[in-house]
């Protein structure tokens, strides 16, 4: 038996279009016993089939767990089946973790303005992505609320994330509803860096 998805399945039997924006997956995982029958995708898994299920991923922050269980493959994504059997979209997100994909698989459909750190598992092109991140270029800072609702990474002053999202995918506003760009372009992932005292909501409200 395999177990995909440590947060979220996307599969023929489920959804078969998931649109994720604006979100922050922080330190998902699997318990032992699942890992032990090849659990795939810490936090997000995509079983593909004939029905070929769509998943796509704008300014999303994701961040792998420090320990995970041995025989879990994908610390963040994993995607199973052919390439034709499911369509997986990924930009401006940050990635902080690795991919799988089996069998063999070309990587996502389309993937831009990402960033992925340490490596390249995610197979992102690194002619419209940024790939083998260091952490500290990454500087995604800790986990907190940062003037929001909901638990968010606030990348630093100097992260790489600043200003590096195509403005093609910018959504209007950030995972806290902070208005979208805060300086010259949107910034990869669910935050987007500016003095948070300044900032207004999408609805205009202080």
């Amino acid at each position: 038996m395999t177990i995909l998805g440590g947060a979220i399945l996307v599969d023929v039997y489920g959804p078969t279009e998931v649109i994720i924006e604006n979100s922050t997956f922080s330190g998902n995982s699997f318990t032992d016993a699942a890992a032990s029958t090849g659990a795939r995708g810490a936090a997000i898994g995509v079983q593909g089939g004939a029905q070929i299920p769509k998943l796509t991923l704008r300014h999303v922050t994701m961040v792998a767990p420090t320990t995970l269980p041995a025989g879990v493959e994908g610390t963040l994504l994993a995607i199973r089946g052919t390439d034709n059997q499911s369509h997986v979209t990924v930009h401006s997100s940050i990635l902080r973790g690795g991919c799988s994909f089996l069998p063999l698989s070309s990587g996502f459909d389309a993937a831009k303005g990402n960033i992925e750190s340490s490596g390249n598992t995610c197979l992102l092109n690194a002619a419209t992505n940024i790939v083998s991140a260091t952490l500290g270029a990454l500087a995604l800072g800790s986990l907190d609320t940062h003037g929001g609702w909901t638990r968010n990474y606030l990348p630093g002053g100097h992260s790489i994330a600043i200003d590096a999202a195509p403005s093609a995918f910018c959504p209007p506003a950030d995972q806290r509803q902070y208005v979208r760009p805060s300086i010259a372009a949107c910034d990869v992932g669910a935050i987007e860096v500016g003095a948070l005292g300044d900032a207004v909501f999408i609805d205009e409200f202080e």
